[in-house]
């Protein structure tokens, strides 16, 4: 996943819920990383909310299959964080 930036060209910040695959997530970690100036800051959908337990009702009653803004749980994404080369704060 290459963004086309040079290195070191932007401040990095990305919504990771839209890559259901732990794969894609590291690889848009690492191109965040690349390109980042400094720190990176993402946000990403918690498993451990009221709006991913609706958004799984929602999506059980209707057997639609999950597309986009997939929750993830934070073991899962601390770990995408960490196989990323990245180091996990909270705040």
């Amino acid at each position: 996943m290459r963004s086309g930036l040079p290195q070191r060209a932007a401040d990095g910040c990305r919504l990771l819920h839209h890559y259901p695959d732990a794969s894609e997530r590291q690889q848009a970690l690492r191109e965040l990383v690349r390109i980042s100036r400094g720190r990176v800051v993402v946000s990403y959908f918690s498993n451990v909310s009221l709006s991913a337990a609706r958004f799984h009702a929602s999506h059980l009653l209707r057997g639609r299959p999950r597309v986009d803004r997939v929750p993830i749980w934070p073991w899962v994404f601390r770990r995408d964080v960490e196989a990323a080369g990245l180091s996990w704060v909270s705040t």
